[in-house]
């Protein structure tokens, strides 16, 4: 199996992306690197905290919550499948990107309850933020840069 989502009896939720969150990549004259697909990261994120604020409303299910992100074999990785606008991997443009400088990611954020959905939509896009912050980025590559700057337009 590449990918699970999981919900477990004591209500928490579980993912994991497998080859649907990163992979190694061609990133052009001859030279693969791993990549790690945030759209697609923040994606899941998003699903798995909505389908914790669902399940904590219909069992009323009470807090303090844990959520966590956490990315494995992250040193010298790229993010790829940013916000419209931003360099990909494979772009000539692409060299001298910033790169994660740990060999992992782990990103933890404690809440007393859980958030309502617009509040999950921001929780969603704060660990994007922090995701591309850890892999040198200025923490906006998960928004566009283009036309409409600063919206997060998915491309899953």
């Amino acid at each position: 199996m590449q990918s699970f989502a999981a919900v477990h009896w004591h209500g928490g939720v579980d993912a994991f992306l497998g080859v649907e969150g990163g992979r190694e990549w061609d990133l052009g004259l001859q030279t693969r690197g791993r990549v790690f697909f945030l759209q697609r990261s923040v994606g899941w994120a998003w699903g798995a905290f909505d389908l914790q604020q669902q399940m904590v409303e219909r069992y009323e299910v009470a807090g303090p919550f844990r959520a966590i992100v956490a990315v494995a074999n992250t040193a010298g990785a790229v993010l790829g499948q940013l916000g419209a606008g931003w360099n990909e991997p494979g772009a000539a443009s692409i060299f001298g990107a910033p790169t994660a400088i740990e060999s992992r990611v782990l990103l933890v954020e404690d809440v007393a309850e859980w958030p309502d959905e617009k509040g999950v939509e921001e929780m969603a896009l704060r660990f994007a933020a922090r995701v591309d912050l850890a892999f040198g980025g200025p923490g906006t590559r998960n928004l566009d840069c283009g036309p409409e700057p600063g919206r997060f337009t998915p491309r899953w």
